[in-house]
This record gives C-alpha cells, structure tokens and sequence, in this order.
C-alpha cells in the first residue's frame, strides 16, 4: 500500500493536483495522496461512483480516472465550462454544492462510495453538502472534507476557527466546530447528539469513524452488521464447544439466544434454544427472562405472561437484558 501511496502521488504531481506532495499551477501542495491511497485503496478495482466537489480546471478528473480503473468519477462545479471536462467514465454535473436539493438528486442518480469535498471552502456549502449528500454514501464509504486549514486563523497568539469568507448566515458554525462536535461525541463513546435534530442524529448514527490527516478529515459510514453471518459462526462455536460443561455450554447458550433477542433477529432459534436449555435447567433465572422477552417480541403475548407469572414467585425482575449505555455516554460533554 505505501507503494500505492506512491504511485498516486507521483499522478498527482504530473497532473498539477494540488492535492499532492508538490505544488502545480495552483500555488499549494496539501500532501494529502499518500492519505488517500490508504483511506481508498480498497475501493480502487471497484465498481462504484466517486464524487468530487470542484472541478476547477479537471486535474483531479485526470487523476482518479487513472487511479481507480472501474469507476465513474462524478465531478460537481458551479462553473458551466467545466461541463467540457466530461469524458469517458468521468462526469461533470453543473450546479451550486449549497444546493441541497441538487447535491441530494445528483447523489440519488450516482450513489456514491467516495465523496471528495474539493468545493468553495465556504463553511455554509461544506455543511449543506454533507446534509444533502452523507446521508446518500453507501455504508462503507468514505466521505473527505479537504483544506480545513481555511477554517482556521492565528489570533491573539491563539489559533482559532473562523468562517474564511464573510456573507454568510449569521447562525453557520465554523466548518471544524460542526465536525469537532461529532468527533468529541465519537470520542465519547455517546449514542445520540444533545438539542439536535432527528435527522441530524440519524446521520450521526450512521457514521463509523471519523480521522483526521493534515488539512483534511475523513468520515467513514458505517456498514451494518450481517446478522446472517453472525448466525453461522455462532452455530459453529456452539458446536465446537458442545462437549464442554452442561454448566458452561448453557453459559454459552444464553450469551447466543441474548443476541438475537437484542437485534431480533431469528427469534425463533432463540425461543428454541431457550426453551431446550429451561428443559434441562428449569432454576435458569436469566435463561427465564430472556424467554419472557423473546416470547413478548414474537407475539406470544399469553405464553410470556406465564413465564412472568414463574418468575413472581421468585420475586424476580422480569425485565430482559439489554445493551447498556452509562447515563454519561448519552449525550457528549457540554
């Protein structure tokens, strides 16, 4: 991969990208392709749609057409010449990166796996654009906000975020304090965004992973989990353990069926693998309320009731277990 990261310097530099390691016609050089070449290598011999915000003059077109062999690199600019850049597996749509409604039916058209936001810089547009379009990444792919540095300026012997470019609605936060709110909520461990929208929670919970390189920051979407999968290797481990300790097997047994309760999913194993176990182990306390709980997900009301009624006798909690989240990992701090 460092090889890689190599070769797709060495394109950006003959391209003029000012994405590489060396300054092109535009006087900057952000030295973010040995980055990129680690973040995207996955992607490179893959079907799949890229979208870059700026297409400027097309060097970056040049570059990811070679860089990835089986992609349509989808390029965004407000400026109507760039439309003659389209060639190929690259293409070019016209239009404003603020516009929600064109980035949002531009994302439908071409769902992409990389997005690139090489764009205005105006804090308004990257944020617009990463409503509009982050929600549209599929799971699994990578979303980069470029030249942060913009967003930054030295004062008063400090450095502190700014908005680069006046005119802008007075309630549009600095680019990084946005994104800084959802990386100290990652950081956290938190599950939801304190005063935010649904909508604005729902893409926090999509995001995986959030990194931060010299000037850029990349979001990874999260890929959900392939129940299916889980199952197998479950299946497997259970058979490989059967010779065990009843005991230890039944341990191993719940831990299984708790699963599939949480994410309700094959419920009736569950109920299967519960009820063999209460057959053999009738004084299994958790075994009993994990019971109560998937016969109450699967409409069986009648049946759980009576298994809530066995547990009253014991002076039991009914309720089932679940994943726990600690109070102080609700919201982030502040």
């Amino acid at each position: 991969m460092s090889d890689d990261g190599v070769w797709l310097d060495v394109l950006g530099i003959l391209d003029g990208v000012d994405k590489a390691s060396l300054r092109g016609e535009v006087q900057c050089s952000w030295d973010y392709l040995r980055h990129y070449a680690h973040a995207l290598h996955e992607y490179r011999d893959q079907e799949l749609n890229v979208l870059e915000i700026g297409v400027y003059a097309g060097a970056s077109l040049n570059m990811w057409l070679r860089y990835f062999t089986k992609a349509t690199i989808v390029g965004v600019d407000i400026n109507p010449t760039c439309a003659a850049l389209a060639r190929g597996r690259a293409i070019v749509k016209i239009g404003a990166q603020e516009d929600k409604a064109f980035m949002t039916e531009v994302a439908r058209a071409h769902p992409p796996t990389v997005v690139i936001d090489d764009g205005s810089h105006l804090a308004i547009h990257i944020i617009r654009s990463f409503e509009a379009v982050f929600p549209l990444l599929l799971p699994g792919g990578t979303y980069i906000v470029e030249d942060l540095a913009f967003h930054f300026a030295f004062r008063d012997g400090q450095v502190v975020a700014v908005q680069p470019s006046p005119g802008q609605p007075d309630n549009t936060p600095p680019v990084f304090d946005f994104f800084s709110r959802l990386i100290a909520a990652k950081a956290a461990h938190v599950t939801r965004l304190k005063d935010a929208s649904e909508e604005m929670n729902r893409l926090y919970a999509s995001i995986d992973g959030i990194s931060i390189v010299g000037g850029a920051l990349f979001i990874r979407k999260r890929v959900p989990r392939d129940l299916d999968k889980y199952v197998v290797l479950f299946e497997d481990e259970l058979r490989s353990r059967a010779a065990m300790s009843r005991s230890y097997y039944h341990y191993l047994v719940v831990r299984y069926a708790e699963f599939l309760i949480v994410y309700q999913h094959n419920l009736a194993r569950a109920l299967q693998l519960l009820q063999g176990l209460l057959a053999h182990e009738p004084d299994n306390v958790l075994a009993a309320k994990l019971l109560y709980k998937a016969l109450q997900l699967s409409g069986r009301p009648q049946e759980a009731d009576a298994v809530r009624a066995r547990l009253a006798t014991v002076n039991q909690d009914i309720a089932a277990p679940t994943t726990y989240v600690p109070e102080q990992m609700i919201y982030p701090h502040g």
